[in-house]
């Protein structure tokens, strides 16, 4: 038997980002716990909180800090309660410190703080977790901020249809001085580089992993956090940030090849204020979405025009300064991926490259690592 008190925030923070891994409908009821491990070091005992979701090949493990009150712990005990029940029980009680307990021979771990009392059945069952699949892993450290933000355009730009699941992915490239996640739905495309902090010249690998999974959980594990450590394998990627990581298993098939769409030599560019861009944008797709149609983006070496004409007597236009080398040219694109582009690169000036009417449109920042493909699309007859 023991008795273990934990800062409440601690557990509760941890609990949450466990049971964010466990499947909404598992196959085996087994896969909805969250496995707790203990670690002693005298009356000071680690506790590790593991959630993992096989289907989505995605496991959350945090470790919190607790203190032994009562009883004993062996090094390496362990028990399985189920995650959204925990989750529930722990995220409403009231005190700044909990009391996890649990008798010999009991069935259920008593969850008190203050005068309110939760009891938990414990599962039984055997656990499977990839905490270390056998895999052989590479590791870099990256800026924590900027690691977060550049998977996140990576998943605005990542396909939504689960039929082609490898453009539901994030292509994931690590060398030694940089990490590149790319992704794209066929109809726009993201690549942003993340600098590596870590002494890492050797490093080589590359990954394909469900964007969706690695926006979420780099959003969780970045959070007030400086760096994170990105480890690459075969089989999958491993996030580490503070005491909490993640593992995102990979997504099996080919990545397109999509280096030869970036424009090298562009004969026709443009730069534009990236905010008064991205608000002309939003009032564009104001129209675009009533009409279904898509916005016309007139640019020439002074000017960069939107315009949306969607039924006989209405229509909108926004004309904003420019500044470049370009002839005048006509370009049908969709005012939500153009404005995401403008997200994506994160610079106050944005240029717009282009190679003809017909060629995807290039958005990049003045000094960003992040480069976005908008294609275009046809233009009904004026």
């Amino acid at each position: 038997m023991f008795a273990l008190t934990v800062d409440a925030s601690a557990l509760k923070n941890a609990v949450a980002f466990a049971a964010a891994a466990c499947p909404a409908n598992p196959s085996l009821p087994i896969q909805r716990g969250i496995h707790l491990k203990m670690a002693t070091h005298g009356e000071q005992v680690n506790v590790t909180l593991t959630g993992y979701d096989h289907m989505r090949a995605v496991c959350n493990t945090v470790t919190i800090d607790a203190h032994l009150e009562s009883g004993t712990v062996d090094d390496g005990q362990h028990i399985i309660i189920a995650g959204a029940t925990a989750k529930a029980m722990i995220t409403t009680l009231p005190g700044p410190v909990v009391t996890l307990s649990l008798d010999d021979g009991a069935q259920k771990l008593s969850i008190d703080s203050e005068s309110t009392h939760f009891a938990a059945p414990l599962m039984t069952g055997d656990w499977i977790s990839p905490e270390r699949d056998g895999a052989e892993y590479v590791a870099v450290t990256v800026d924590a901020d900027a690691w977060k933000s550049t998977t996140a355009c990576a998943h605005k730009a990542s396909g939504k249809d689960t039929s082609i699941p490898v453009l539901t992915g994030a292509q994931v490239v690590a060398t030694g001085s940089e990490v590149t996640v790319t992704s794209t739905d066929r109809y726009r495309l993201f690549t942003g580089k993340v600098d590596v902090l870590s002494d890492a010249d050797s490093v080589q690998a590359e990954v394909i992993v469900p964007a969706k999974e690695l926006d979420d959980v780099s959003k969780m594990l970045c959070k007030n956090q400086d760096t994170a450590t990105v480890e690459l394998s075969a089989n999958g990627i491993r996030i580490t940030a503070g005491r909490a990581s993640t593992r995102i298993g990979s997504l099996d098939g080919d990545f397109p090849r999509w280096k030869q769409l970036i424009p090298t030599d562009l004969s026709q560019e443009v730069t534009v204020d990236g905010e008064v861009l991205a608000a002309a944008l939003n009032r564009a797709a104001v129209a675009t979405d009533k009409a279904n149609v898509p916005a016309r983006l007139e640019l020439d070496p002074d000017a960069a025009t939107m315009k949306v004409m969607f039924t006989d007597d209405t229509e909108f236009s926004d004309t904003i300064a420019a500044d470049g080398v370009c002839e005048a040219m006509t370009i049908g694109i969709n005012p939500n991926y153009l404005k995401d582009g403008i997200e994506a690169v994160g610079s106050a000036k944005v240029m717009l490259g282009v190679v003809s009417a017909t060629r995807p449109l290039l958005v990049q920042g003045e000094a960003s690592h992040h480069k976005y493909l908008a294609m275009p699309v046809k233009l009904a007859s004026a």
